[in-house]
């Protein structure tokens, strides 16, 4: 039976022509953060629901090179695609290994920078579908809150903290992104306003990471910062 990781292998070999090639080649479509969720069924039948950068033709044409190249895929029985804009793509929709591709002098490189800078917190799919997971391990459900503070400790002198709630302490204020219910503390808000929470799974994944433009120092583990 085909799996996801299959399919996302062939959906990085679609590239968008609408976007300007980046310093380490052309994006593709799975990277550029198109593709909103895969739903495999037992009879080996894909659902794609996905995105465009824009509702162009060119940018249409795009969901019928995913058709067929999921389509051509040996255990695949057949494939629908399902468009929305809601949420609307922007360019801090791209995943990381998408903006490593583009390059740090790329147009859209920039300004996912930018707008990144100017949310209180960003949760890129990845960190949303992991923390998604541990909500509902945990016996909670995705309505409830993911609490993201700072403590003093570890090898940089500063760690983050990550844990779950039913409801916000008096301290905390709200915070959403990527439908996530993020809980900041007014203590830790400065600390963290502006960060990127992702996510690096696999062998050689790092779990969670803190993007974080506020730290001048960061642990190699990840988890220790200073500012």
């Amino acid at each position: 039976m085909v799996n996801q990781k299959q399919i996302i292998n062939v959906l990085r070999t679609i590239e968008d022509p609408t976007i300007k090639e980046g310093s380490n080649g052309r994006i593709n479509v799975y990277d550029l953060g198109l593709i909103h969720e895969i739903i495999i069924n037992k009879d080996s039948y894909v659902k794609i629901i996905m995105t465009l950068t824009s509702a162009v033709n060119s940018s249409i044409k795009i969901m019928d090179s995913i058709g067929e190249a999921v389509n051509n895929m040996e255990q695949v029985r057949g494939v629908k695609i399902d468009l929305t804009f809601k949420p609307e793509w922007d360019p801090t929709c791209i995943l990381q290994k998408g903006l490593k591709i583009l390059g740090k002098k790329h147009p859209l490189y920039i300004e996912a920078e930018r707008l990144r800078s100017l949310k209180d917190i960003s949760i890129t799919d990845e960190a949303k579908n992991k923390l998604l997971d541990l909500l509902e391990e945990e016996g909670y459900n995705e309505d409830d809150y993911v609490r993201v503070y700072v403590t003093s400790g570890g090898c940089s002198g500063l760690s983050y903290n990550l844990d779950f709630a039913n409801e916000a302490d008096k301290e905390e204020a709200c915070y959403e992104d990527n439908g996530i219910k993020i809980l900041i503390n007014k203590q830790s808000y400065p600390y963290i306003h502006g960060t990127t929470l992702e996510y690096s799974g696999g062998l050689n994944g790092r779990g969670f990471v803190f993007n974080n433009p506020n730290a001048t120092k960061t642990c190699g583990c990840g988890d220790s910062f200073s500012a």
